[in-house]
């Protein structure tokens, strides 16, 4: 339930099926984002969703493409949450053998931003060992 100091909200798919229990969920990260997700369809405003194509572009008309994105977006998601942390992802892939560039921009919630192994590194060195013995690309 959330409060505020005019409206009381209860979120009723967040009470009816466990958030952490017997879920994929793998790190916080797909927690939030299960849990953001959760809060956004509980918010929505949109009850009749239409059916909507995303449009795609090829790199020379972005402000149309994600405009136009945006638009078809809203008409199925409008909520709070969605006013509040919602955004888009530009993608970009290019075929490597005609050369076709294909542009696409996605509704997102969460965007995870990675933190240079350095920095790390300057900011906790106690953390310094356990970058050293990971695998993963910085």
């Amino acid at each position: 339930m959330i409060c505020t100091r005019t409206h009381t909200h209860l979120f009723p798919s967040l009470t009816k099926q466990p958030l952490f229990c017997f879920t994929p969920h793998q790190d916080i990260n797909e927690v939030m984002d299960a849990m953001i997700d959760r809060l956004h369809e509980d918010m929505n405003r949109v009850h009749g969703k239409p059916y909507t194509e995303n449009p795609e572009g090829d790199g020379t008309n972005d402000e149309e493409v994600a405009d136009e994105a945006w638009e078809k977006h809203t008409q199925r998601h409008d909520s709070v949450v969605r006013d509040l942390v919602g955004g888009m992802l530009r993608s970009r892939i290019e075929c490597p053998d005609c050369g076709r560039v294909s542009v696409a921009f996605d509704p997102t919630n969460t965007m995870n931003l990675a933190i240079p192994t350095e920095v790390c590194k300057q900011r906790c060195p106690c953390l310094s060992h356990a970058h050293a013995t990971t695998t993963h690309p910085t």
